[in-house]
């Protein structure tokens, strides 16, 4: 049923088309024509369209430009780190690290390693841990 009523549509296009064409009254369709046939308002949508358009693909170059140069630092990062890891040197892996500070790999890298830097020269608390565990709990805490 839909198709029918759309074929009887599309076999009027070309009657409706003509009659434009005839009548001489269509509008233009280069950009010159169309730029002289807007009122202000809408000469003022366009420019605005035409701004946020450059600015959108200014966008898009800028994102490519950082994701490049992360992927590339990321890939020279992770052999490395790695070689650093596998000898036990977590201060030279924490230092490779930030010399890439473009690479996203390196940032999540970088704060396992200082955590776990951090959790190697801790010092012991000075309670017992079985001390720790039984202070009373807060006020605002629930039960």
């Amino acid at each position: 049923m839909l198709a029918a009523h759309a074929g009887v549509i599309l076999s009027h296009v070309h009657v409706a088309a003509n009659w434009i064409i005839q009548e001489g009254g269509g509008m233009p369709t280069d950009p010159l024509g169309l730029w002289k046939q807007m009122g202000w308002v809408a000469r003022t949508v366009v420019v605005i369209l035409f701004i946020m358009s450059g600015w959108s693909i200014g966008v898009m170059i800028d994102r490519w430009m950082a994701y490049s140069a992360a992927r590339k630092q990321s890939r020279a990062f992770a052999p490395a780190v790695a070689g650093a890891l596998r000898d036990g040197r977590i201060d030279e892996a924490i230092k490779v690290a930030e010399r890439n500070k473009k690479s996203h790999l390196a940032k999540v890298v970088t704060a396992g390693l200082i955590r776990t830097a951090r959790a190697q020269f801790r010092e012991k608390p000075s309670k017992p841990r079985s001390a720790l565990w039984s202070a009373p709990k807060p006020s605002f805490m629930p039960n």
